[in-house]
């Protein structure tokens, strides 16, 4: 469980809805945030205080799957980028959801951080979403790590360049484009 986590108690009352302006943090190579810009403080509820030096974890909310942050650091690690949905948790116990593109921040071509930006999630995708990652987090409660991880994994981007203009959700076999 994340650091915040561990303090907030989880409401889910109210869903807070990003109205898609610019969001943005970066992190050092151990996750700890080093930089919010203002939307991100408005959406998180914290302080940029509260956050700097911190771990990124801070807003995780607990129905995100281990799985998707195992897999987005695995990609980082290996110095690409990685998009996916994210449900996050607000300091006052409530969520949002974003889709959140991560990567790796260069100086002089060695890596020092990580930069994500946010972009607005569209809305018939999340159910969809809250469903698979329903379903990883049963796999995990399982033992099934593998299988979580390949499940998530189809909700992913890996080497992603920039936001498309669409988004796809895959499902296995089956896919759900969202205009």
């Amino acid at each position: 469980m994340s650091e915040a986590l561990s303090q907030t108690t989880i409401t889910d009352q109210k869903e807070f809805f990003y109205d898609g302006l610019p969001m943005i943090t970066e992190t050092d190579l151990g996750g700890r945030i080093t930089f919010v810009n203002r939307k991100f403080t408005e959406m998180s509820g914290y302080a940029r205080e509260e956050l700097l030096g911190r771990p990124h974890s801070i807003i995780r909310h607990p129905d995100m799957p281990a799985a998707c942050f195992s897999l987005m650091w695995q990609t980082l690690h290996d110095g690409r980028s990685w998009q996916g949905y994210v449900k996050n948790c607000r300091k006052d116990g409530n969520f949002y959801w974003v889709i959140v593109h991560v990567t790796p921040k260069l100086l002089s071509d060695q890596m020092v951080g990580y930069i994500a930006v946010r972009k607005k999630p569209e809305l018939p995708a999340i159910g969809r979403i809250k469903e698979l990652y329903a379903k990883a987090k049963q796999l995990e409660e399982e033992g099934d790590y593998l299988g979580a991880k390949a499940l998530v994994g189809d909700t992913a981007r890996i080497d992603a360049q920039s936001f498309p203009q669409e988004e796809y959700v895959t499902y296995g076999a089956n896919a759900l484009k969202v205009m």
